[in-house]
């Protein structure tokens, strides 16, 4: 009998121990339910985090996309305004009234080589001059026009001197075939008074441009069905890819008031989002129009996330039961085995000799599954936080990759203007200048550079825009020989500069107009400045762009420097009206190569 109550007290010891692994698991199952919800909520918040960023950088982008539009549309507009301006000085001294018809034959053939040069505009393809009806020229019927067709109308235009531009109409136009025809354009319209008497008009330059050739920058990549509209303030379409719509009202009164309000901005509406930009010096408005669905990305990949969410809670509910159940049934089982023992202890016959009952064998495999848990949810967080490093990363490569497209489309347009002045010397110029540039901005190298590169793709773009701008402006760089190595985003000066130079010195009426970059090392952190004596701006402009609020270019480097310094940079502008504008940027100075992991 001892033998039998002996074998009965080692299975009790080990029945109870096997008890306090039980309850041991219990408390481990339990923190680990506890850190599996956790787990889950921290993974559907980054999701929803996500998705909003999502949302936020393709607003973004859309907007930043419509703001180079905006400046390619200036750009043309301004250019054929200039092109305006360059021919009155020729124009102008030869409307004197001359009866020898000589004289009148060499006026005739000075126009005309000059007017000639004109069309090398690919955005003008008709040019008309209203000229006296003295001039034995003016009934040509093509170029050449009478002047009192126009004095017999009660034409606004007419009213007032100077550049002036009428919204689109039907124009006539000879093709390269020599082809009579008609095409909708807008046309920049040049009233030129009589010195002796300037209430009266001595002639009228006209420059027709097809609405047509503004189709390319209306329409909506991978989009055929969606298309953007040029307008005026009442949101008549002035240029549009659909032809039917033209002259038409495109923009509903409610959606044109707040266009008008904020000149600038993007509004969802319906199943479509509206981004919109007020053109520069004239009362037009771009507006594009993107399909809603461009916005809720995002939401689709967090609907999805939830589907997974439910099966997964779904999973551990089924999970939960059996454990329930298990240990519902194991306690029952472990009643009996206490009676049992009981009965050893007093000397009953226990068949099986001193061996352990099998059925404790599983609280061994459930022991073994919660550290496999434990195992699995430290993946996930180490698998959430290369994600987060991810995201990071990825906006700020695509923070990076918005400021580059309109820069090289507007120099490339310059480019076709020297080809065909025949500046063949400034084309090759220009083109070897730009590939330097694009070796430097493009390229697939680290996105945290030191300061020396910034420099250097800063001084490309600088002599770039002072060949585009026929120096018009100097530009100064004060840098400090111990700064160069510190490291900076890249790309971080070039929107200033850009910025500088088409916002302020190149609007500005001084003659000398000047440009200054400055770099130095002061308490540990690194200061930057871009100034220039251009325009200048007031109060409320200079607070829009230190908040982000206004200037995408501008926003975007703000952005990307905020994330670099981990919260820790500061940007201040000061400026005046009519003196100029000062950008300063504080950031901590670093020369590390991981400066951008560190945050992390």
């Amino acid at each position: 009998m001892g033998r039998f109550q002996r074998t009965g007290q080692t299975i009790r010891e080990r029945i109870l121990k096997k008890s306090g692994r039980s309850i041991s698991w219990n408390r481990t199952v339990l923190a680990m339910l506890v850190m599996g919800a956790v787990a889950m909520m921290a993974i559907f918040l980054l999701f929803r985090m996500t998705a909003q960023v999502m949302a936020q950088d393709v607003r973004l982008s859309l907007e930043q996309t419509v703001e180079q539009q905006r400046i390619h549309f200036d750009f043309r507009l301004r250019s054929v305004q200039q092109q305006a301006e360059n021919l009155m000085p020729i124009i102008y001294p030869l409307m004197s009234i001359s009866e020898n018809p000589l004289e009148q034959y060499q006026e005739f053939e000075q126009l005309r080589s000059a007017i000639s040069l004109s069309t090398n505009n690919t955005d003008v393809t008709g040019v008309r001059l209203y000229v006296p009806s003295d001039k034995l020229y003016s009934n040509q019927g093509e170029t050449f026009l009478p002047l009192r067709w126009l004095l017999g109308q009660d034409l606004p235009y007419l009213k007032k001197a100077g550049i002036q531009w009428l919204e689109t109409q039907t124009v006539p136009m000879t093709d390269p075939r020599g082809t009579r025809k008609t095409v909708q354009a807008i046309t920049c319209v040049y009233s030129m008074r009589q010195r002796t008497d300037y209430s009266q008009i001595c002639c009228v330059l006209m420059l027709d441009v097809p609405v047509s050739g503004f189709d390319e920058l209306l329409c909506v990549e991978g989009t055929p069905e969606q298309y953007g509209f040029l307008v005026n303030s009442q949101g008549i379409s002035l240029a549009c890819p659909e032809s039917r719509l033209l002259g038409q009202q495109v923009v509903e009164d409610a959606l044109m008031e707040q266009i008008r309000a904020r000149g600038s901005g993007s509004i969802q509406q319906g199943s479509s989002v509206y981004v919109f930009r007020k053109l520069s010096n004239f009362d037009w408005y771009l507006v594009m129009q993107y399909p809603g669905s461009m916005l809720t990305v995002g939401d689709s990949i967090q609907a999805n996330f939830l589907k997974i969410l439910v099966v997964a809670v779904l999973v551990v509910a089924l999970f939960i039961v059996f454990m329930l159940a298990y240990h519902f049934t194991t306690n029952v089982t472990l009643t009996r085995i206490n009676a049992t023992l009981e009965a050893l202890s007093q000397g009953a016959q226990q068949p099986g000799g001193e061996q352990a009952p099998e059925f404790l064998d599983p609280l061994h495999h459930l022991e073994r599954n919660a550290d496999q848990m434990v195992l699995t949810i430290n993946e996930l967080m180490e698998e959430r936080y290369r994600d987060r490093l991810a995201i990071a990363e990825s906006q700020m490569e695509s923070l990076q990759a918005q400021i580059k497209p309109h820069f090289l489309y507007n120099t490339l347009d310059i480019i076709k203007w020297m080809i065909l002045d025949n500046k063949d010397a400034d084309a090759v110029w220009m083109v070897n200048a730009l590939s330097k540039y694009l070796r430097q901005s493009i390229n697939k190298g680290p996105a945290i550079i030191p300061l020396r590169e910034e420099l250097e793709l800063s001084r490309n773009y600088v002599q770039i825009m002072q060949k585009r701008f026929a120096n018009r402006f100097q530009a100064h760089f004060e840098i400090d020989e111990d700064v160069e190595e510190y490291r900076i985003p890249k790309l971080s000066l070039q929107p200033l500069l850009e910025n500088a130079l088409l916002h302020g010195v190149l609007y500005s009426e001084k003659p000398d107009k000047e440009l200054s970059i400055r770099a130095w090392l002061a308490d540990g952190m690194l200061n930057l400045e871009v100034e220039d004596n251009g325009k200048g701006m007031s109060q409320e402009q200079c607070q829009a762009l230190e908040q982000g609020r206004s200037g995408y270019g501008f926003s975007n480097v703000l952005r990307r420097l905020d994330l670099f310094a981990k919260g820790n940079s500061s940007c201040r502008i000061f400026s005046r009206e009519g003196v100029g504008t000062c950008i300063s940027i504080r950031l901590p100075a670093t020369t590390r190569e991981d400066a951008f992991d560190r945050q992390f």
